[in-house]
């Protein structure tokens, strides 16, 4: 969104694997 690559991180929420931009906090 930024046009830079955003680092992104892996969290669980409910049970399931979701990624999550670490700059913004926002999931994919």
């Amino acid at each position: 969104e930024t046009g830079k690559a955003d680092r992104v991180g892996f969290r669980f929420e409910d049970g399931k694997k979701v990624r999550f931009f670490k700059s913004t906090g926002k999931t994919i």
